[in-house]
């Protein structure tokens, strides 16, 4: 059977468009399919222009570095977390609409690899925080840095959720949640082992260490508090990592460990002298021999 000129001109231009069509639906898939192949390279020069490629195709890349990070293959979740840094470089705003998204996806990562926990921390440090530098840059360039290191930080909020949970959180992941306001302080707030009054105490400490309690008529500080009250994560967290001193006294002479004594909270009187603590009679004998 013979076709006439029209229908195969017809035929054509149907097959023209259904190429065409197919090629456009195609298209991303296969360009991304070249970055990814790109980005696993084991040569930087390569890898550093996949990711470059990648940053420049703007918010439609982000379904495809979902996908990445999830795989659980070291070198694509590093070198995917690596394009968010560089997009957080361009754009600190740049992840706010799939921060979510990102942050379930590396916590299914980590959930697969955990070794690349301390990799992807010292690569956001690295591509986003400020290096020292002997010649102090203007304040804006500070603020900058520090919101591009928040937001990237930011990727690990709903892991650092789970570790919370259960009591797994380092005392500078908790520092990082707080600085990550207001998500990481709610987080904080809503999942720490010991109660939200004891993650407030932490948050005060951390940002107002200078800050009191009244407590039986007289100011106590943020650590008598916390000791009293027999909040060991708390205190351990506040006497290590806050500017609180932890040889603080009251207006009776009393330190932190001077309550955690009297209220026999033994564990905590142990973590506090293993950290240097002296009661205020200790302290006081000690002043008396200069």
């Amino acid at each position: 059977m013979k076709l006439s000129l029209p229908v195969k001109l017809t035929i054509f231009v149907i097959l023209l468009f259904a190429a065409v069509i197919l090629s456009m639906y195609l298209y991303n898939p296969i360009s991304f399919w070249r970055h990814k192949q790109r980005l696993c390279s084991k040569e930087e020069s390569v890898r550093e222009k996949a990711a470059n490629s990648i940053v420049s195709e703007g918010e439609k890349s982000i379904p495809y570095i979902v996908e990445w990070i999830e795989s659980g293959e070291s070198r694509l979740i590093f070198c995917s977390v690596l394009v968010l840094c560089r997009m957080l470089q361009k754009d600190s705003t740049a992840l706010d609409s799939d921060m979510e998204i990102l942050q379930n996806a590396i916590v299914a990562a980590l959930e697969k690899n955990q070794e690349m926990k301390e990799k992807l921390y010292e690569l956001i440090r690295s591509e986003l925080s400020l290096c020292p530098i002997s010649d102090p840059p203007p304040e804006w360039v500070f603020k900058k840095h520090d919101l591009m290191y928040s937001k990237g930080m930011s990727l690990f909020l709903g892991y650092w959720k789970k570790l919370l949970r259960a009591d797994k959180l380092e005392d500078w992941e908790i520092t990082s949640l707080i600085y990550i306001d207001p998500e990481g302080i709610r987080i904080l707030q809503d999942n720490y082992p010991e109660g939200e009054d004891a993650a407030r105490l932490i948050i005060l400490a951390k940002k107002s260490p200078d800050s009191f309690i009244i407590m039986n008529n007289e100011a106590a500080g943020l650590l008598h508090f916390a000791a009293m009250k027999g909040y060991k994560r708390a205190v351990g967290y506040i006497a290590g990592d806050t500017e609180v001193d932890i040889n603080g006294l009251t207006d009776s002479d009393r330190t932190p460990l001077d309550y955690a004594l009297e209220e026999k909270r033994i564990e905590i009187a142990a973590l506090l002298r293993s950290l240097g603590a002296k009661t205020g009679e200790e302290l006081k004998k000690e002043m008396e021999k200069k």
